[in-house]
């Protein structure tokens, strides 16, 4: 709520403040989204009859997008701003979490994994 009688930077504070708990709960559901995929690996080994290593692969096919693509969009939000950038990560990232979750096979789940690493890389 903006009101017209405020002590000089009143607004913004509270902006401020709104802004930076958004970025939190979401910056903080990201890093709890990416834990879940390494505790449910063993079910994911029995369900899909996959070996360790290609489960490996399937927390590789998050880790490598999220790592390679990090830099990249550093440049991109500087240049398009970061809100955007970051929102449109966040929504990658979801619908791609969403999607992995209705996954029938390891290799969709495998797709889905790399979407949502690029979609997280625009948080760092």
């Amino acid at each position: 709520v903006y009101r017209t009688s405020f002590k000089k930077g009143e607004v913004a504070f509270k902006s401020f403040n709104i802004d930076l708990a958004i970025i939190s709960l979401s910056h903080g559901t990201n890093h709890l989204l990416q834990l879940i995929l390494p505790t449910l690996l063993p079910s994911l080994i029995a369900e899909f009859q996959i070996s360790h290593s290609a489960a490996g692969m399937l927390v590789a096919s998050f880790a490598l997008p999220y790592a390679v693509f990090q830099i990249p969009f550093g440049y991109l939000s500087d240049w398009k701003g970061r809100k955007r950038i970051m929102l449109l990560g966040l929504l990658l990232y979801s619908f791609a979490t969403l999607l992995g979750g209705l996954s029938q096979n390891i290799f969709q789940l495998a797709f889905m994994q790399f979407f949502a690493g690029l979609g997280g890389a625009s948080y760092h």
